[in-house]
């Protein structure tokens, strides 16, 4: 019991509902840009008027900017109170380089993954036509890879927002725009992106015979790998490995002896 309360001591309530209001957004946000981005996309197809502009990839730059001004703008709102992670990955990132302690960070990820799908489900409720995202599992490899190192470019931008004391507004700026280029990048490798566990497994219906843990597992290397370089170029000292005592002595040279004349 005692182990209990200590536990619970390092959870914070309102950190708790920040990410998780947080992660409700950006899925709901990411749901109705997906929704009208593709009926944009045909709309542009079909104009006549249009001409030339048929290609126009709607689908591809408008969802990675309602998500990167959705994010942004969560950090400069919610930030304060949980440090807008609002993304399993950030926060297993940010628990790799030890700037949140294990019951926080679980408890994060729960209320992130709820924030998700209670977007979903809100959604499903007062707009049934809105379906959930379709996924391609053709190339696992290549998702797999393309979520890392997308990710990687958002966990670094991520870590230089959060490494000094910044105004809110750039924050959230630095944030978002770190999103928005992981997502491009991400698009650019695969066809389409996630960058957030939660998200994906939110509004990604398929079975789990056809899931691809791409997006799941992919974020989570990525973030780790972006920290950790962020935090290895602010301090290159940490990269030196420290010897055991026993074996730095023996390679320690022995003064020389003077001898008495």
């Amino acid at each position: 019991m005692a182990d209990l309360k200590s536990i619970l001591k390092d959870v914070n309530p309102v950190a708790l509902v920040a990410e998780m209001l947080g992660t409700f957004m950006l899925t709901f946000a990411v749901l109705v840009a997906a929704k009208f981005a593709a009926g944009g996309a045909q709309l542009v197809q079909q104009n006549p008027l249009v001409g030339g502009l048929e290609s126009v990839p709607v689908y591809f730059i408008s969802i990675p900017l309602v998500a990167a001004f959705t994010v942004g703008l969560g950090v400069m709102t919610l930030g304060k109170f949980s440090g807008g992670h609002f993304n399993p990955g950030i926060t297993f990132g940010m628990w790799t380089s030890k700037k949140i302690r294990t019951a926080p960070a679980v408890a994060y990820i729960l209320v992130q993954l709820l924030g998700a799908f209670a977007a979903f489900g809100v959604l499903q409720l007062f707009v049934p036509e809105v379906t959930a995202l379709t996924f391609s599992n053709s190339e696992a490899w290549k998702i797999f890879a393309a979520e890392a190192l997308g990710m990687f470019v958002f966990a670094f931008g991520v870590s230089a927002a959060v490494s000094e004391e910044r105004s809110a507004l750039e924050a959230g700026y630095m944030v978002g725009a770190s999103l928005f280029l992981g997502l491009i990048f991400t698009g650019v490798v695969a066809g389409a992106g996630f960058l957030n566990p939660a998200v994906f497994m939110a509004t990604v219906r398929e079975s789990l015979a056809d899931l691809s843990l791409g997006p799941v597992f992919g974020p989570l290397l990525g973030a780790a790998l972006g920290v950790a370089l962020y935090n290895l170029l602010q301090d290159p000292n940490s990269l030196k490995i420290s010897l055991p005592k026993n074996l730095a002595s023996k390679n320690k040279k022995k003064a020389p002896v003077k001898k008495k004349k």
